[in-house]
């Protein structure tokens, strides 16, 4: 009892403006969805800036290949250009078959990549520290946004949040909160931090894929 416990090394990553972005997509439970008439589990698309902490997030209703490649076409001309790089998970709508140094990766990724000029950076198998920034956005939209928009819903008389709604608070939250919060050791906000790195990303291509 008397030892020291031992420390929780980090390593604190750096990089340049433009120079990578990570994908992932994270659970927010089950939302009713007034054009379906149904409840749909609901996922949200999240690619982060990793210079600037600048997001975009999406909210969808699968995992599906087409949706993963619209939610990356939509993020692009959010941000009104591209990375270099973009860090993703082993999913199957990324990588069809994951390895330590050469991944399989899917065929229309592999397109979407090459007409968005952008490099696929897979992660090692079992290795999600290795898109931290993102997996930190998941957790951060859980903790911050979703307590507050559930106690918002709860007042109207809902138990069942509507997806709609969520869509619009999300996008509100992103744009007056997230982006002009201050960057823990940095000292900056996204916002601030985006206008900077801007102009570092690819030009868009002249049609969409």
């Amino acid at each position: 009892k008397t030892f020291p416990k031992p420390k929780h090394t980090v390593i604190r990553r750096t990089f340049n403006p433009g120079e990578s972005c990570e994908v992932d997509f994270g659970s927010l439970g089950v939302m009713y969805d007034a054009q379906s008439g149904c409840n749909h589990k609901i996922w949200f698309f999240s690619l982060r800036l990793n210079w600037s902490r600048k997001a975009y997030r999406e909210l969808v209703t699968n995992q599906a290949a087409d949706t993963f490649f619209q939610c990356h076409i939509h993020a692009f001309h959010f941000f009104g250009g591209i990375p270099h790089k973009v860090v993703c998970d082993n999913l199957k709508a990324a990588v069809i078959k994951a390895a330590f140094y050469d991944p399989q990766v899917n065929r229309s990724y592999r397109m979407l990549a090459e007409h968005y000029d952008f490099l696929i950076s897979a992660c090692r198998p079992g290795s999600p520290e290795h898109k931290g920034g993102v997996e930190k956005d998941m957790d951060y939209v859980k903790r911050t946004f979703m307590p507050l928009f559930l106690e918002q819903q709860k007042q109207k008389g809902r138990t069942t949040p509507d997806l709609l709604e969520c869509k619009k608070a999300l996008e509100r939250w992103g744009r007056d909160v997230d982006d002009h919060h201050t960057v823990k050791y940095v000292g900056f906000s996204p916002a601030d931090l985006f206008k900077e790195e801007q102009p570092f990303l690819h030009p868009l291509p002249r049609t969409r894929w």
